[in-house]
């Protein structure tokens, strides 16, 4: 465009315009510069920014392309023509908008220049530090501040009062031992360095049967329910009783222990355990079905209410359970095979009333377990026999008893593992 005045037009001429980008660049610079002051250097004092005014002339406001630029205040201020005087009198400078696009503009809505034009070295609106969460080192704990002997979360208490705070007791309600020690918790460990862990539950057997008498007498060397040894065929010696398996007219001949009536009475989770050695089957009669024990009654010649174990059923090795066998049948743990003959074997059958189950061990080992539908309690023990069936038709055991034991105490895996390893002459 032609840069020269005319006579008729005392206006001054546009001269080429900067380039946006240009002028972009130069604000952006002056912004950044301001912004990167120490607020250390200008402590208490606040700096005003007035934006800085290119060297861009106004030319007519109705003409397109021509600009003002607004300060930081928000006036716009036009270029002074060479003779000094304002070029369009009498107009308002607030009419005179920029360009679209202008820089002030643009940084105004990009959050770049406040409208206040101040740069202040404190920022009011953040939120004041609450010195109160400086002092609570459990924040998400309501009961403590600090995180104590036990750490944030866990109560620095002593329930058994013995001295050791619960967190580091492994006994928190005996306080008598801070480890479970041999016996566990609760219980108290035997002086004998070479104790058995069936030494922590000796108070627990009830009655004990080692068939170390003579005559017809099998004695309970730990309680008074000494029981009775019947048949021609029994044959008490050396530490076991031996039974033939014979079937006889009534029992007449039959080997067999009668033990006390209700032997089970009071009794809620309990433990019988024996130590036999059992043949097969005798010179008459049969293998199957017959009795390591049978605590019960009878309906006719079957029975009725019954808690048994044989070593062979028409499977395997079988634990019998029923409250009315005629009105609820049974519940039977059964192993896929039948009890090895001619080899001394340790059975455990565990009735565990509180969870209503009963488990069948050998030499130790868990076997199975079935759900009881009923207590044992309900299991009316009139007969109750060592190698005797209350099912007439079975045969009597083929085979010597080492030892019989009776536990008011459901024993565990690792109780009935160490019951085995002593073996059945362990004093206790």
């Amino acid at each position: 465009m032609n840069q020269t005045q005319n006579s008729t037009d005392k206006r001054p001429r546009l001269p080429i315009r900067p380039h946006r980008h240009m002028i972009r660049m130069v604000w952006i610079a002056a912004l950044l510069t301001g912004l990167m002051a120490s607020c250390d250097e200008y402590d208490n004092q606040s700096i005003t920014s007035e934006s800085t005014v290119l060297d861009q002339p106004v030319g007519d406001a109705s003409s397109p392309g021509n600009t003002a630029h607004p300060t930081d205040n928000g006036d716009a201020r036009k270029e002074p023509t060479t003779n000094g005087a304002d070029q369009n009198p009498g107009k308002d400078d607030a009419a005179v908008a920029p360009i679209d696009g202008g820089i002030g503009d643009e940084n105004r809505d990009a959050g770049l220049i406040r409208e206040d034009a101040t740069v202040s070295d404190t920022d009011s609106s953040s939120p004041p530090i609450d010195a109160s969460t400086d002092e609570d080192e459990c924040p998400e704990d309501p009961d403590k501040t600090t995180p104590g002997v036990c750490g944030c979360g866990v109560s620095d208490t002593d329930e058994d009062g013995d001295g050791t705070l619960d967190c580091n007791d492994a006994c928190p309600q005996d306080d008598n031992k801070t480890e479970p020690g041999l016996c566990g918790c609760g219980n108290e460990d035997p002086s004998d360095a070479n104790a058995n862990m069936i030494d922590c539950i000796k108070t627990h057997l009830l009655h004990r049967y080692r068939f170390d008498g003579t005559g017809s007498t099998a004695t309970d060397s730990v309680g008074s329910a000494h029981g009775t040894i019947h048949g021609a065929n029994a044959v008490l010696a050396s530490g076991s009783l031996t039974l033939g398996g014979d079937v006889g007219s009534d029992y007449s001949d039959e080997g067999y222990v009668e033990l006390p009536t209700s032997i089970t009475d009071g009794l809620t989770n309990a433990t019988i355990e024996a130590w036999i050695t059992w043949r097969g089957e005798g010179d008459t009669g049969s293998a199957l079905w017959q009795r390591v024990f049978d605590f019960g009654d009878q309906n006719g010649s079957e029975g009725n209410s019954y808690l048994f174990l044989t070593p062979q059923s028409d499977s395997g090795v079988l634990v019998g359970f029923s409250t009315d066998r005629t009105a609820n049948g049974d519940d039977n743990v059964v192993t896929s095979t039948a009890l090895p003959k001619n080899i001394e074997k340790h059975l455990a059958v565990v009735i565990d009333d509180d969870a209503s189950v009963i488990c069948l061990y050998i030499d130790g080992v868990w076997q199975g377990s079935v759900k009881m539908r009923g207590k044992l309690a309900q299991v009316s023990a009139v007969h109750c026999w060592l190698g005797r069936s209350n099912f007439t038709v079975d045969s009597e055991f083929n085979g010597s008893f080492h030892e019989f034991r009776i536990w008011d105490v459901a024993l565990n895996d690792q109780q009935l593992s160490a019951s085995f390893s002593a073996g059945p002459d362990y004093e206790l």
